[in-house]
């Protein structure tokens, strides 16, 4: 068509509906871009959205000057503006959502990424692993005790964690799943704890040192565990008790082998459930030299300890 004095060829509008074909888009913004639209007015239909759309159609009024500058809705553009504009408005329909929606990755909870396993523009199979996503604000903490510490356990039970990336740390963990059943193989039991991991310095995969914390035990009997002879036969100790005095005054004690029921091991002591009483004296070391009913001279020296673990790098 004519306007005042200059010619200008306008394509009416064009409706970006759902049923918009993109390679008719491409072939407008072609004629379009190489000026092959003949020099008399026309006007473009294409095809309506579906009566069953709620959405409106998308409306792009281009116009094509004699000097050749396009115009979209009365505003100059450039083609490749105009190419942008025609896309953009055909992602806008629903069904090219969908699509897009269709392709796009979202992560099912909050987390850290890892090192990705693809590159850009290769393709992924149904199933491929992309990146893994780890959430490390909560571990689970999974180890197994003999079946014999089945009583002693329960769920809420505190547990500590020593790792050997932080030997100066200690970390706490509640148990929260013990296994009904015991391992027919290892006659263990599988327990669970969880733990909060707010400063992210645990990972998942590392070895950890766990220790069950047991209720308190009122009255319990403990002796170094250098005192403690163990043997195919039994557990035993061997009892100091009065038996007069030497020649230059000093008391001399009677050894008599007793075998007591061990319990825990804590702080290089060991719980004696049975067999001793509170107060006895128990020879803590030298029992090799000692036999049943042997007279013994008590020192004052101080039991052997294990010496610690010297840390490696």
């Amino acid at each position: 068509m004519k306007s005042g004095g200059s010619e200008e060829y306008e394509i009416s509008g064009i409706n970006v509906t759902p049923l918009v074909d993109i390679m008719l888009v491409l072939l407008i913004i072609f004629m379009l871009t190489a000026h092959l639209i003949a020099k008399q007015a026309i006007e473009i239909e294409l095809p309506r959205a579906a009566q069953s759309t709620s959405l409106p159609p998308t409306t792009l009024a281009i116009a094509l000057k004699a000097d050749g500058a396009l115009f979209l809705n009365d505003k100059p553009v450039t083609p490749a503006a105009l190419r942008e504009a025609i896309r953009a408005a055909v992602a806008r329909d629903p069904k090219t959502q969908a699509v897009i929606a269709q392709k796009l990755i979202h992560a099912p909870f909050d987390g850290v990424l890892g090192i990705r396993q693809v590159e850009a523009g290769q393709y992924v199979n149904p199933g491929g692993a992309i990146v893994t996503l780890t959430d490390l604000s909560n571990l689970y903490v999974n180890f197994t005790l003999p079946e014999q510490s089945r009583a002693q356990i329960a769920v809420d039970q505190t547990v500590q964690i020593a790792v050997d990336a932080y030997p100066d740390r200690s970390f706490e963990a509640k148990i929260t799943a013990v296994e009904p059943q015991v391992s027919a193989d290892t006659r263990t039991i599988k327990v669970q704890a969880t733990m909060s991991n707010p400063e992210h310095l645990l990972l998942p995969g590392m070895f950890a040192d766990v220790r069950v914390v047991l209720p308190p035990a009122q009255n319990i009997v403990t002796v170094p565990e250098t005192a403690v002879d163990y043997t195919l036969y039994g557990d035993s100790v061997f009892v100091l008790t009065p038996n007069g005095a030497g020649k230059d005054g000093k008391p001399i004690v009677k050894a008599t082998r007793t075998f007591v029921r061990t319990g825990e091991r804590f702080a290089n002591r060991v719980a004696i459930l049975e067999g001793l009483k509170p107060g006895d004296l128990v020879a803590a070391s030298g029992q090799l030299k000692l036999i049943n009913g042997a007279s013994v001279v008590v020192t004052a020296s101080e039991a052997l300890t294990p010496p610690e673990t010297a840390q490696t790098n």
